[in-house]
């Protein structure tokens, strides 16, 4: 299907996006989904990736890059194979990079039917931050089930996430913040904050941290016996500094907590890192941990996060917004609803 295909690119790192459109020729293969993309959600790690600091970027191709995880928007064709989707359905989807782009190729293992209860907004800004929240919350300790969470970064998406998913499981939910703006957007959540550090003398099974940094030791401090620590992150190597940004940088990586396996073993604590990007080369995987979120929302269980919606042509000004200090929730851009005027096909 020959389409005019609009896409956000990253040309190298520490440059602005830049937007690109050009006429191309786009056919789902075998087992593959044409979508037409009507919203994707920013994520700090594309931040983290604009600022040329994601390491799998060098993995997955390098610069220049269009980068996004997670978009919602319309089938327009579907190749041989695909069964559980049709051209004009809604979807949601998620891809390793790509997703702000108007128009994209997707394998279908990675594409599922939009819970007619959520807007396009709202379905693109669920699934990365919900997926780590909930492949977060079950790396506690299997044979000492955790009671209790620490959660640091918790008004941004994976935090606000993981409070929902934390509270549907009946955990006592401790939300960190860094500031009382932070704290108070967290007031529909009911939940308990603290702001700056943990609540002194307490102890936690089960704390989420995506800072990395300094906040890294501190939470080795608050971990309880029989605890986990699960790290998603290091937002705080990109946070303002007094020094310049190469300083900054190189300070934080000398300044790393050490961890010495001595108190983990004496203590039976563990320290559990992981990057969901990765889940994203196995289909079956991505869907056994989507079907029962998508299924929360639709039976509405679970919510869509409060977020703040950009256009397509604004994105730098959205990425800026998401690095401030002042975000909270999610980042949504949105894409021009093109009209179509070729017949869509169902099977290639």
């Amino acid at each position: 299907m020959r389409l005019s295909l609009t896409r956000a690119v990253l040309p190298r790192p520490n440059q602005p996006f830049t937007l690109v459109t050009e006429e191309k020729n786009l056919t789902p293969g075998k087992g593959q989904v044409l979508i037409q993309t009507h919203a994707a959600s920013l994520n700090f790690a594309d931040v983290i990736i604009q600022r040329g600091l994601y390491d799998a970027v060098k993995k997955y191709g390098g610069y220049p890059l269009t980068p996004g995880f997670d978009l919602s928007g319309t089938v327009l064709a579907c190749g041989k194979g695909v069964k559980h989707l049709k051209p004009g359905m809604r979807i949601i989807a998620l891809t390793r990079f790509g997703a702000f782009s108007s128009h994209l190729v997707l394998p279908a293992t990675q594409v599922f039917p939009m819970p007619q209860n959520l807007s396009f907004e709202q379905a693109a800004s669920l699934p990365t931050v919900f997926l780590t929240a909930a492949y977060a919350l079950r790396q506690g300790n299997p044979v000492q089930p955790p009671q209790s969470v620490l959660i640091y970064n918790a008004a941004g998406g994976v935090g606000q996430a993981a409070i929902q998913i934390a509270k549907a499981q009946k955990l006592t939910v401790t939300a960190l913040v860094s500031s009382t703006q932070k704290a108070q957007a967290l007031k529909h959540l009911g939940v308990r904050t603290a702001i700056g550090t943990p609540p002194k003398g307490q102890d936690f099974d089960l704390i989420l941290n995506p800072a990395g940094g300094q906040a890294l030791r501190q939470s080795k401090r608050h971990l309880a016996q029989g605890g986990t620590l699960v790290i998603y992150g290091f937002n705080n190597f990109i946070a303002p500094s007094v020094l310049p940004r190469p300083l900054a940088l190189l300070w934080r990586l000398l300044t790393l907590p050490l961890f010495s396996p001595f108190p983990l073993v004496g203590f039976s604590q563990r320290i559990v890192g992981f990057n969901l990007i990765h889940w994203f080369g196995n289909g079956s995987l991505v869907a056994q941990a989507m079907h029962p979120l998508l299924a929360l929302f639709k039976a509405g269980k679970l919510t869509p996060l409060p977020s703040q919606t950009f256009a397509l042509n604004d994105i730098n000004t959205a990425l800026a917004w998401l690095a401030s200090p002042q975000s909270t929730g999610k980042v949504v851009i949105t894409f021009p609803r093109a009209t179509l005027t070729r017949p869509l096909i169902s099977d290639f």
